[in-house]
């Protein structure tokens, strides 16, 4: 049997989940205060506002007070449906970029993790955490668990399958290596992935041009990434329950999603390349933006 679900990471102590007090990212903290009652860990219920005032009623009201009641009033309205039982907790209010702040708080409170919950918006339409959630788990040195618009739930499920996808690159030994120790502490089953572009490239490698055959040529390469595959199993910790393996001859993103579904995933596990601010909020079609906006459970990002 699995343990507690919400056991994603080990030593857990301070999680942080950030809010923009939407309906979505309220969910989120529900997710977090979950993790923090498993962990007996405290957990910071973090918002950030722009320096800018604006008019209420008639009288001007700087937007950082606004927010602090309007966290109060969360605080009071979790309360009441018992989400803050047995949780150690403190309300941040900050003022300023959003990203900059949480990487201060971070650094402040010694946080091991922190939940986001996105509505996963694209381009003009992205709605302040939807704009953002790539740039912050770019950004900061600690693990993000990001919940997306398509994850429908408000607390934390079972973690009884995980999947990770790996491009098997150098820094994806590491990545495996924290996989391993949160499959084990979950007593999950780890499922590896791996997608294969689905079309030949104009300067294609021995894994595609093996043959002449396409049918010849993808069994080729599936058996060559298998090889890859076990042998990083092999490389690294036991695990506690015998993998799964799978290759697909598909975009990353689109594989990730289709196969998280076919696994039925509790949660995706990811490591993912660190980028500057602008990269990082401009790039939607980023493989790691399209899995968290169109996945149905959580992703847990690791920063190489």
């Amino acid at each position: 049997m699995a343990t507690s679900a919400t056991e994603i990471a080990t030593g857990l102590q301070r999680i942080l989940v950030a809010t923009d007090l939407s309906q979505t990212s309220t969910n989120a903290v529900r997710f977090a205060l979950d993790l923090a009652r498993a962990y007996h860990a405290k957990c910071y219920i973090f918002h950030s506002v722009s320096s800018l005032g604006f008019t209420l009623a008639g009288a001007e009201v700087l937007a950082d007070e606004v927010a602090s009641r309007d966290l109060h009033d969360l605080e009071a309205q979790l309360e009441r449906t018992g989400d803050l039982h047995d949780v150690a907790h403190q309300l941040v209010v900050r003022q300023g970029d959003v990203c900059h702040e949480i990487e201060a708080v971070i650094h402040d409170e010694h946080i091991d993790l922190v939940v986001l919950g996105t509505h996963g918006r694209t381009g003009l339409g992205r709605f302040v955490l939807g704009s953002i959630a790539e740039q912050i788990f770019r950004a900061v040195a600690c693990p993000v668990l990001t919940i997306g618009p398509e994850a429908h739930y408000q607390h934390a499920p079972k973690v009884r399958r995980i999947l990770f996808p790996t491009d098997l690159c150098a820094a994806s030994r590491n990545d495996f290596a924290r996989a391993v120790t949160i499959a084990n502490r979950n007593d999950a089953q780890l499922i590896l992935l791996h997608s294969v572009m689905p079309f030949p490239v104009a300067e294609p490698g021995p894994g595609w041009y093996v043959g002449t055959d396409i049918t010849e040529r993808r069994s080729s390469a599936r058996t060559q990434v298998l090889d890859k595959l076990r042998g990083l199993v092999a490389s690294g910790a036991k695990l506690l329950h015998a993998p799964e393996y799978a290759v697909e001859f598909q975009y990353p993103a689109e594989a990730i999603c289709e196969a998280a579904d076919a696994y039925r995933a509790d949660l995706i596990l990811m490591g993912v390349r660190r980028a500057s601010a602008f990269r990082a909020g401009h790039l939607p079609w980023a493989t790691a933006h399209e899995v968290v906006c169109r996945a149905e459970c959580a992703v847990l990002t690791l920063r190489r």
